[in-house]
């Protein structure tokens, strides 16, 4: 019952980015978006497997998501100096304007999902998925290790 209410939650998350959306960009599409300007923020690069990793989907629905945003002009995808196996990514100044939109999207479906509770319930609300979220990282951590 949690897990579909997640999906029904995502859902309509990524439903409601994308009629927000600028030149087309699905919901999976922004979402990448996101997470890459949250990498650069925190390392300063980007590299594919890391974008991989933190969209906890498979290698080639990566690059069927990142080959779209780069066909719209978006990102920029060269191999690593340090590792050719690794892909860098670099943000296009049509993908700096983008991410100021997206980042008033992302603030806007916020407000609107925690809509009705107060701080109290919204900092609660925050500590229970990142619970989940930890729960379910600890099992595959330890299903790895097996």
């Amino acid at each position: 019952m949690i897990i579909n209410l997640l999906r029904q939650l995502q859902r309509a998350i990524l439903s409601f980015l994308e009629r927000q959306s600028l030149d087309g960009l699905t919901g999976h599409q922004l979402r990448a978006m996101g997470v890459m300007n949250r990498l650069r923020e925190e390392k300063g690069f980007i590299l594919q497997r890391d974008v991989e990793e933190r969209l906890c989907i498979n290698r080639s629905s990566v690059c069927s998501i990142l080959n779209a945003i780069e066909e719209k002009g978006y990102i920029e995808r060269r191999s690593s100096e340090r590792d050719a196996r690794a892909n860098v990514i670099s943000f296009t100044p049509k993908a700096e304007a983008l991410n100021k939109n997206a980042i008033r999207q992302v603030t806007e479906a916020e407000k609107l999902l925690t809509e009705g509770m107060t701080e109290a319930q919204k900092k609660q609300f925050a500590e229970f998925i990142l619970l989940a979220k930890e729960n379910i990282e600890g099992r595959r951590e330890t299903e790895k290790s097996v």
